[in-house]
């Protein structure tokens, strides 16, 4: 794993009151739907955009750069 993801994810860990996401079926049958709009993202970044839209998440840190076309997303990570 590269050290920046490493440590941004030690840093996560580190506050007890962060909120984790499971992902549910609905959300990969959403990822399924996303493909007709988003199609330069791979399925499981759709997933992640399915989680975001039930969970009302605007921001993502990803290297992905199609996150970059998703209206109303902003990625962090350049």
């Amino acid at each position: 794993m590269e050290p920046d993801v490493s440590t941004f994810l030690d840093v996560l860990d580190s506050y007890p009151s962060l909120r984790k996401s499971e992902t549910t079926y609905a959300d990969e049958l959403r990822a399924r739907e996303l493909e007709r709009t988003y199609s330069r993202l791979e399925f499981y970044d759709r997933v992640y955009l399915a989680q975001m839209e039930r969970n009302g998440i605007t921001e993502i840190y990803s290297k992905n750069k199609a996150f970059d076309k998703v209206k109303g997303i902003k990625r962090f990570f350049q």
